[in-house]
């Protein structure tokens, strides 16, 4: 559900950048910036994830 969900905000918050940046140079540090976050997210979350231990005390 993590990868879905951080995908398919990604996706239209890329369709939102490239409906509204009117420069190239402007789209292309904003699509990059948001891949790094997403991609920084996905990986993050991925992490927590897989080595959350409820057993904790």
């Amino acid at each position: 559900m993590l990868w879905l969900a951080m995908l398919h905000g990604a996706n239209g918050l890329r369709t939102v950048i490239n409906d509204y940046a009117e420069r190239a140079n402007t789209r292309l540090w904003l699509k990059g910036l948001l891949y790094t976050a997403t991609v920084f997210t996905i990986l993050l979350g991925t992490l927590v994830i897989f080595t959350f231990d409820p057993n904790i005390r």
